[in-house]
């Protein structure tokens, strides 16, 4: 015959199990949604820098194989890049390509041998106008930058 005494009642947790739980997995959100919060914007802007870098790459490819027999280039702005088609840069043109950056990356300074912010690709061997460097940078953190070189040749390379 069993003891009374020593039945064990198994209906569930307790308020104080449950509180445990519930406190562990707030300090566990607590230690890593900043740390996936910092990896997320860091690989924004390595993103956007290989993409800037690629629209560079396109106006460049463009240029070479004469498409509709003209040249292309990029224009710089603060939140985004342009494709623009022909010698010199419209905002009101049909054919431009814009790349929005996202919200927590910003294009900074952009030092080209002729000033400006735009650089435009010759049609005879894909040389650039200007060359120089842009810098991209992260808004929570403006000391973490990026940047893309512009040779004379019109290659680029992410630095």
């Amino acid at each position: 015959m069993k003891d009374s005494r020593f039945k064990i009642q198994d209906d569930g947790f307790t308020l104080i199990e449950m509180l445990l739980v519930l406190s562990i997995l707030i300090f566990l959100a607590g230690i890593s949604v900043p740390t996936f919060s910092k990896f997320m914007t860091t690989n924004n802007l390595e993103k956007s820098t290989a993409k800037v870098r690629g629209l560079l790459e396109e106006a460049r490819s463009l240029t070479l194989a004469s498409k509709y027999d003209t040249q292309y280039g990029v224009h710089f702005e603060s939140a985004k890049a342009v494709l623009f088609q022909g010698a010199s840069y419209s905002s009101t043109s049909a054919t431009n390509i814009s790349l929005t950056l996202p919200s927590s990356v910003r294009i900074g300074t952009t030092t080209l041998s002729g000033g400006g912010n735009d650089v435009v690709f010759s049609r005879q061997a894909g040389g650039v106008s200007a060359y120089g460097t842009t810098t991209l940078f992260l808004l929570a953190n403006p000391a973490r930058i990026s940047s893309i070189v512009i040779y004379g040749t019109g290659l680029t390379e992410i630095k």
